[in-house]
């Protein structure tokens, strides 16, 4: 179980550092890939719960998300494929 123990924003988040906006839609080195977040239960995060930016490939599967406030389980940018 994963549980925020203060101010903290996102629970787990996968992003290549740097990468920032929407340049990774034409940049694909600014991607990550295969990512894989099983079998968690993630609470009270102040936004994502989970957060995947900027990924291809990805498999979110048998987490529990609760109490996060902007999303449990958030992909921004991202996609099956690279």
């Amino acid at each position: 179980m994963l549980e925020n123990a203060g101010d903290q924003d996102e629970g787990i988040a996968f992003a290549k550092a740097g990468a920032t906006g929407d340049a990774c839609l034409s940049d694909t080195s600014q991607r990550i890939r295969g990512s894989v977040v099983r079998g968690f239960t993630i609470n009270g995060f102040e936004d994502d719960g989970i957060s995947l930016f900027c990924a291809d490939g990805w498999v979110v599967q048998g987490n529990e998300v609760h109490d996060n406030q902007e999303y449990g389980i958030f992909p921004s940018h991202s996609g099956p494929d690279g």
